[in-house]
């Protein structure tokens, strides 16, 4: 058996947390789905729910980056698995309650929690800017990315405005696939 080291020691822990945030969102789906009629769907609140899972997965396939860093300190972890830990929070507010036979309106739900959800999410987009720089790299056009994110999200936040959401979601996901593309293929990091 190979040396456990301290980089190892937080990949677990961020794998496990991203694992978390990943089971409950795919339950939560599974569970809408289950309630039929009885859920009233809100596309807005689907597309949040598959995006999230794909950041989630997005984060998890990131996780190599961990190994990169060999001088790890305490308070570097807590930064480290503070992204995955917010996106826990946050796909637990987009997660509506199951509770009984109600019938569940996710249009309803989704303006409830609106302000903390992208609220959390605009923190997450600053906390992948401050990974570039613990990673030693400095701002990034990734990091660029992560703003442009984070002021759309902001912007999700302070509105209840449904064709705001529409249009700015719909960018966001837009935004989200060339992001990912362009990190596929190795031209931002």
């Amino acid at each position: 058996m190979g040396e456990i080291t301290h980089s190892l020691l937080v990949a677990i822990m961020f794998i496990m947390i991203l694992s978390i945030g990943i089971a409950s969102l795919l339950v939560a789906m599974a569970a809408v789905i289950k309630r039929g009629a009885k859920c009233k769907r809100y596309g807005l609140h689907t597309s949040w729910m598959i995006l999230l899972l794909l950041v989630n997965f997005n984060l998890f396939w990131q996780t190599l980056a961990l190994f990169s860093i060999e001088d790890w300190m305490f308070l570097s972890f807590l930064y480290a698995i503070a992204g995955p830990v917010i996106l826990l929070f946050a796909a637990s507010l987009l997660i509506p309650e199951f509770s009984g036979e109600d019938s569940l309106d996710l249009r309803k739900h989704y303006f409830a929690i609106n302000r903390q959800f992208y609220c959390l999410l605009a923190l997450v987009q600053i906390w992948a800017v401050g990974v570039d720089f613990v990673l030693r790299r400095g701002l990034t056009a990734g990091g660029g990315f992560d703003l442009v994110f984070m002021g759309l999200l902001l912007a999700l936040a302070l509105s209840r405005e449904p064709k705001l959401h529409g249009l700015v979601s719909g960018v966001i996901w837009l935004l989200f696939v060339v992001s990912v593309g362009l990190r596929g293929l190795g031209m931002i990091a």
